[in-house]
Order: structure tokens, then sequence, then C-alpha cells
């Protein structure tokens, strides 16, 4: 899912990765976990969680 300049992927088998597209355009750093970016994880993951439920 892609909000603004921020890119979030959850697989049920790996850790979720976050990535903020504006800085870090290759997706080469995963800020998942990162204190930084908890709140925009959080409301990517809600978003995330709400489309599947939706689409499921």
């Amino acid at each position: 899912m892609v909000l603004g300049q921020y890119k979030m992927i959850i697989d049920p088998t790996d850790r979720p990765e976050l990535y903020d597209l504006a800085t870090d355009p290759l997706e080469m750093k995963n800020r998942s976990g990162d204190p930084l970016f908890a709140t925009i994880e959080a409301e990517l993951t809600q978003r995330l969680n709400a489309w599947l439920t939706e689409t499921a």
C-alpha cells in the first residue's frame, strides 16, 4: 500500500516493510520498527488490514 511518500508491504511469512519513497526511492532501507516512523507505520498497517478485510 502506498500513501503519499510511504510504501508498506505486509507478508505473513516475513517481517513488515516500510519505505520512505521520497528519501529512499530504491527501497533499500526498511523503516519498519523504526520509532521515527511508528505513526505512519501504524496508520498504513491499519489501512492495509482494513483493505484486506474489505476485499477478502
